[in-house]
């Protein structure tokens, strides 16, 4: 019998590869944000089994959370008309389905040929030499880039809220 992380690992791929075609599917843009936000979860959740467990906390705190709930809030404060016809269909959908279909058979023969590193030469103490690394040394630098979020917040925000009828 196969080992149950290498059936994890392939129920998760098909839910990546499925809801990853939703969002390029899809006629309506809110629904291919909610897909791209499933699909972001997915990949997460290959992090964790990867043993990267920042990696998929970034994934779901910063892509599934905040990026996804922006893009939904982008779309929906922009959108004014019917939402059908807010995805059309696109005139170069068989050429992108002939290089998607190369890349993936170019990446299944580099993947087949790689010889994977052991997961026991994992650190298990990674996380915590991160987290060390960006509280005491690189202080500096995470505060500016926890400002320069906010700033792009702020100024979202008075975009948005800049276009109203009083203008």
């Amino acid at each position: 019998m196969a080992d149950p992380q290498t059936g994890v690992f392939w129920l998760l791929a098909a839910w990546v590869v499925v809801t990853a075609s939703g969002v390029v599917f899809s006629r309506n843009i809110v629904h291919s944000a909610l897909y791209l936000f499933l699909t972001l979860i997915g990949v997460a959740g290959i992090f964790l089994l990867l043993r990267a467990e920042f990696l998929a906390a970034v994934q779901l705190l910063l892509y599934a959370g905040a990026v996804a709930v922006l893009i939904v809030f982008a779309v929906m404060l922009v959108q004014r008309e019917e939402m059908r016809r807010s995805n059309p269909a696109s005139s170069t959908l068989v050429p992108g389905a002939v290089v998607s279909l190369l890349l993936f058979f170019s990446m299944l023969l580099l993947a087949t040929r790689q010889v994977l590193v052991a997961a026991s030469a994992i650190q298990e103490d990674q996380l915590w030499l991160l987290a060390q690394a960006f509280l005491e040394s690189h202080i500096l630098a995470f505060e500016l880039s926890a400002l320069l979020l906010l700033v792009a917040v702020v100024g979202v925000v008075l975009l948005a809220g800049g276009r109203g009828e009083d203008k």
